[in-house]
């Protein structure tokens, strides 16, 4: 797990209600359909708020831009954004503006070795910061080889 890749000692297990992590292969062509596929299957669980966070500001505002063109019109959560507003219930925001945020449901983008290397300790610690927002479901969209630590 992510922990060990950071020498992190184990932790005592919270209680969260949920399903267990959902892992799937995507190729780049289909991420931003499985991305919104995912979307409405955490909708239809009940989550009320849901991010699809990328590891970079950059990769989310193109995230974001492809979801619209999908039909998928939601915001993408900056620095200057108050996060309270309700426009924020389901957003694609980068990894280093979500810690100390919550959401029910978060959709990690691309947790590919390429994208998170697990040689790397800050990749491995923004997976663990986007993977430990979500307070009952987690969706892990991968492409080729998913990173070392989730194997």
């Amino acid at each position: 797990m992510i922990s060990k890749h950071l020498d992190l000692n184990e932790a005592e297990l919270t209680v969260r209600h949920g399903d267990d992590v959902e892992f799937i292969k995507v190729n780049k062509i289909d991420l931003i359909n499985k991305i919104k596929d995912a979307v409405s299957s955490l909708l239809e669980k009940g989550n009320n708020t849901i991010a699809i966070v990328c590891k970079t500001e950059e990769l989310s505002l193109k995230l974001n831009e492809a979801l619209k063109k999908v039909g998928l019109d939601i915001h993408n959560l900056t620095l200057n954004d108050d996060v309270t507003d309700e426009k924020f219930k389901i957003c694609t925001v980068p990894c280093s503006l979500v810690k100390g945020l919550e959401f029910d449901g978060v959709i990690v983008a691309d947790a590919s070795e390429d994208n998170y290397s697990s040689k790397d300790k800050l990749d491995m610690k923004l997976l663990y910061v986007a993977i430990t927002r979500a307070l009952h479901n987690v969706v892990i969209l991968y492409d080729e080889e998913i990173t070392d630590c989730l194997k």
